[in-house]
């Protein structure tokens, strides 16, 4: 696999894919971007496969339900201790099982991996501020996802834990958080 491989399943492509994702990802290095072409039937297999391991896919494009699941993979073959140290050095809480620390670290590292142009652009698209050098950037687009997924009662009552007003719509909850 290089730089430029596109993988193309067949019309009816789910054990295919399933086998694809399966596979020892150690042959393949984590910079390696695989692009996959899926017609849309093969797009709701992804999705079948993401819901399977209880990953996160609204909003997502086809290209970043791949990065999910490839990322998911790479995740999955360190232990609980080599992850712990990776949501420690990423400033992440480590706590939680295997799943729970899996699941914290996949959208952190896709994040991440976007260079500063990218994470400006995804910031400007959020209405979040551009400014700051890479690392924060990535902080502030995690957290802004991770606050997304809150229902309004639970965004306030951490705005509440914070002393912050309780007021205002989700947006105007997760602006003051953030």
């Amino acid at each position: 696999l290089n730089n430029n491989t596109v993988i193309r399943f067949s019309l009816n492509p789910r054990n295919e894919i399933e086998s694809f994702f399966s596979m020892n990802r150690a042959t393949c290095p984590d910079e390696i971007l695989v692009r996959i072409e899926l017609e849309e039937k093969g797009k709701e297999i992804l999705k079948d496969i993401c819901k399977k391991w209880d990953l996160k896919t609204s909003g997502l494009t086809q290209i970043e339900l791949v990065e999910s699941v490839l990322e998911y993979e790479i995740l999955d073959a360190q232990n609980v201790a080599q992850l712990k140290k990776m949501c420690s050095q990423d400033g992440l809480p480590n706590s939680g099982n295997k799943i729970d620390l899996i699941k914290r670290l996949t959208p952190y590292n896709i994040i991440k991996k976007l260079k500063l142009n990218e994470l400006k652009t995804k910031c400007s698209k959020e209405g979040l501020s551009k400014s700051g050098n890479h690392n924060d950037l990535v902080n502030r687009m995690y957290r802004f996802n991770e606050l997304m997924k809150k229902t309004v009662p639970e965004l306030k009552g951490e705005c509440s834990q914070k002393g912050l007003a309780t007021s205002g719509d989700k947006r105007e909850l997760i602006d003051r958080l953030l």
